[in-house]
């Protein structure tokens, strides 16, 4: 594997339409974020901004565990993303809703604050998920462009905060087989308007 490790500022930053794909890959105790993936390529027809990571880990940076934002694509597979100081896994749509995040077997835990935080964005969670021990929500989906599917055997549990909260007309789907327990917050689901 590649450690990318004790960075000034990020571990790895994808931008401007640019593809990486990662593999084995721990990106740990940077001062900023551990992946970042952002923007669309300045030429028109081009794809957005893409990252396909399996099997890697995102730890204990200053920052998010991973960002998306501004149009750009995260596939996240078997990645785990522990002890970060802020979210765990960020889906910022606010410039570009096409922003999307897909996770399958991830594990996002202990984090500093949410660990999966969509905002007029796109997150898909897939094949037991595991959301648990966050410092605030479980997940939190906010804004009326944001739209979180829970497809299948996701656990999200024993958060400080909520399991999950739904904020400003976002919209969640969660299948059978999902279960949200052991929310420290004031529920383990909370549905809120603006």
């Amino acid at each position: 594997g590649v450690s990318v490790k004790g960075n000034k500022q990020g571990g790895v930053v994808v931008n401007q339409g640019a593809e990486a794909q990662l593999k084995e890959v721990e990106s740990s105790q940077n001062e900023g974020i551990g992946v970042s993936v952002s923007g669309i390529s300045l030429e028109r027809d081009e794809p957005p901004s893409r990252v396909s990571m399996e099997v890697c880990n995102l730890l204990r940076n200053r920052r998010q565990g991973c960002v998306v934002s501004e149009g750009g694509v995260l596939e996240l597979d078997r990645v785990r993303i522990d002890g970060n100081d802020g979210i765990g896994c960020q889906v910022d749509g606010r410039e570009n809703s096409e922003t999307t995040c897909t996770l399958s077997q991830a594990e996002i835990k202990g984090n500093g604050m949410a660990g999966l935080f969509v905002e007029n964005g796109t997150a898909t969670l897939r094949n037991q998920c595991e959301i648990k021990g966050n410092q605030s929500s479980g997940i939190h989906a906010k804004g009326v462009g944001s739209h979180v599917s829970i497809e299948s055997s996701t656990l999200i549990t024993i958060n400080l905060g909520c399991g999950l909260v739904v904020d400003e007309g976002a919209k969640v789907t969660m299948k059978e087989g999902s279960v949200i327990m052991k929310s420290e917050g004031e529920a383990n689901v909370v549905v809120q308007g603006k």
